[in-house]
């Protein structure tokens, strides 16, 4: 810690280490997810877009199932990895991985309902697990971050549980997703 004076006050700088890879990632998705709102925000503002784009499902379905794929192998490496040495590494950086992949589909459906529906919020099923697995992809990963800061094992059963909750539920509205595209194609 440095101590600065100027002429009426004292300040105290604290000395900051560089900035790591887990902070830089979580720098990154809140800024994308900043830039999403944004978006979705401005591009409210403008119906054209309903009439020439194509409708963005694909990529929503495209980066939620990713985004499942890679919170998978994030459970799977602390099952079936914890002999290794990097298998914590691995599942960080995958949980973190696919929770960004996630949540840039959830926001991806979020610019899809608003541009071409004209609300923020369809009151299905689909969309409140969407919701659900939302807030459970951001508060799961920052449960894991905590059990190492507080040591309190209810935190970590917790984080587990939230993990293995998470994952069902991705899987359940995957399933249900695929169903209402498969029904509105017929």
């Amino acid at each position: 810690m440095h101590n600065l004076e100027t002429k009426n006050h004292r300040i105290r700088i604290l000395d900051h280490e560089p900035l790591t890879a887990k902070c830089r990632a979580l720098e990154a998705t809140g800024f994308v997810l900043l830039w999403a709102v944004c978006a979705i925000a401005s591009a409210a503002e403008t119906p054209v877009a309903q009439k020439y784009l194509p409708p963005p499902w694909p990529y929503h379905a495209l980066l939620v199932s990713t985004g499942f794929v890679v919170l998978f192998a994030g459970m799977l490496a602390v099952r079936y990895m914890k002999n290794k040495r990097w298998w914590l590494k691995a599942h960080q950086s995958l949980a973190l991985l696919g929770a960004f992949i996630t949540l840039a589909g959830f926001a991806t459906a979020v610019f899809m309902v608003r541009i071409y529906l004209g609300t923020f919020f369809v009151n299905e099923m689909h969309a409140f697990l969407g919701f659900t697995i939302a807030a459970m992809v951001v508060l799961t990963p920052i449960l894991g971050f905590m059990q190492f800061r507080t040591k309190d094992k209810r935190v970590r059963l917790i984080h587990r549980w939230a993990g293995r909750i998470t994952i069902v539920l991705m899987l359940t509205n995957i399933i249900g997703g695929w169903l209402i595209i498969s029904s509105s194609i017929e």
